[in-house]
């Protein structure tokens, strides 16, 4: 019965019965700090989907977003030596002096099975975290990005280094390996993506961010596993920024089902709650949902603050 309903709500046409949806990154303007012992970062999440880059249309649009957004730290899915090529060597837009710290992760058995850091602040070290060798039915692996952020923001304490790390991930997607998908198979590749949250973690339990294509909904399986964990103080570890500030009716991934569309929200940035980074907002970039990726870019805004002494 969950299996229908969960397809059932995919196809709902949102157009009708919830109020329109718009956002730019200039809206983020507004969650701007005041404080001067604070500064803000932006970081983007965009699976750009790995065939795109062979259409003129729908790269130049990718392309065109990605630049727009101006995140400090770009965490891309599904790149591939085509995609690198065309950010390292596009004529429009100059990526390589706007992010001179990029990584790209080109992975030969799956061709969607890439992924990549674009940044502005210096990258100190790289994890790669293959759940495929450890996991059956895992298939994609993540990046684990360290950033020093020192170096990037002069506003930063001195008596100690401060970093970000942020997991890169692009979780089991909701599909049969063979490509094929059934009512069930979303439920049951949850638990895979659940395993490899949890390998993850284990491996990177001081991670600030886990950002990415999740492929499932707001606080399923994996998700639920990440955001309901209680710690030793009785805190919840981590929240989702798109469940927090955008509408649930707001997809961030559409699919065409027959002649109908699937509407999903399966990227999201989740954040550790308690630490010196505060989510000041959330949004989903308006004007991709067509002639793009298949998925939608989503942008956000944290704010580091210094703990005061004492």
């Amino acid at each position: 019965m969950k299996d229908f309903k969960d397809l059932a709500w995919q196809l709902v046409p949102r157009p009708f019965f919830c109020p329109s949806y718009f956002f730019s990154p200039d809206d983020l303007s507004i969650f701007s700090t005041s404080n001067s012992d604070s500064f803000s970062l932006d970081i983007l999440t965009y699976n750009v989907e790995n065939t795109s880059y062979l259409s003129e249309i729908r790269s130049k649009n990718i392309v065109e977003a990605i630049f727009k957004s101006d995140a400090d730290i770009i965490c891309l899915q599904e790149t591939n030596p085509g995609w690198e090529q065309l950010l390292e060597f596009n004529l429009s837009f100059d990526f390589t002096t706007l992010y001179p710290y990029r990584y790209f992760h080109h992975p030969t058995n799956r061709p969607a099975g890439g992924s990549a850091f674009l940044s502005k602040i210096p990258i100190i070290d790289i994890d790669i975290v293959d759940s495929s060798e450890t996991i059956e039915g895992s298939v994609f692996a993540t990046l684990v990005g360290t950033f020093d952020v020192d170096r990037h923001k002069e506003s930063t304490t001195k008596r100690k280094k401060n970093r970000i790390k942020i997991a890169n991930v692009h979780l089991r997607p909701p599909v049969e390996l063979d490509g094929s998908a059934y009512l069930s198979t979303a439920r049951v590749t949850g638990l895979i993506r659940k395993s490899e949250i949890k390998e993850i973690m284990s491996k990177h339990s001081d991670t600030n961010m886990i950002v990415g294509d999740f492929n499932e909904n707001d606080y399923c399986c994996a998700i639920r596993t990440i955001c309901t964990v209680i710690s030793e103080n009785n805190q919840q570890i981590y929240e989702d920024a798109l469940h927090r500030f955008v509408p649930f009716y707001k997809e961030t991934h559409r699919w065409p089902f027959y002649k109908m569309t699937l509407f999903k929200r399966l990227d999201h940035i989740l954040y550790r709650k308690g630490s010196q980074w505060i989510c000041d907002g959330c949004g989903v970039i308006s004007g991709y949902e067509e002639l793009a990726s298949d998925h939608q870019p989503v942008l956000a805004r944290f704010s580091y603050v210094k703990r005061k002494e004492g």
